[in-house]
């Protein structure tokens, strides 16, 4: 009868444990799917803060500099309206944005001097281009393997 008793009161008490685990899960709310999920934790564009870093690195006079953050807010305005629009595919968009960002950089050689604009031109070609890939540790492998002979 103790044997009885104890797998029955152990019976009781796993399937009480399980009904509460599946109670747990949150049953998906209509609203909560409806909402785009949020993309990476990326800042939003400061213009401000992106005209000031541009004035230390090329030592910019503080006109140049008004005139560079007036550049980079009007550019972050248009890219907002663009990527707002549900009208338009993403891939309109995406031309309409890199149209604007094409026109940044026409506004950007007219305020910058011909010095400014190549030491700014050379601070993005040593930008790293992003990867889908880690970073690697150490040493690069190389590409081919080495010969046996």
């Amino acid at each position: 009868m103790n044997r009885t008793l104890l797998a029955a009161t152990l019976a009781l008490a796993l399937t009480g444990t399980f009904a509460i685990a599946q109670d747990a899960t949150p049953a998906p709310d209509s609203q909560a799917q409806a909402q785009p999920q949020p993309q990476a934790h990326r800042r939003a564009p400061n213009p401000h803060r992106q005209a000031m870093r541009l004035s230390r690195q090329l030592n910019l006079t503080s006109d140049q500099t008004s005139k560079v953050e007036s550049a980079f807010t009007s550019r972050d305005q248009q890219i907002a309206q663009i990527q707002s629009d549900t009208t338009i595919s993403p891939l309109v968009a995406q031309e309409k944005i890199r149209e604007v960002r094409k026109q940044t950089q026409q506004q950007l050689s007219t305020i910058l001097t011909p010095d400014q604009l190549q030491q700014m031109r050379q601070m993005h070609r040593r930008k790293p281009a992003p990867s889908d890939e880690p970073p690697a540790s150490g040493a690069e492998a190389p590409t081919t393997p080495p010969s046996t002979n």
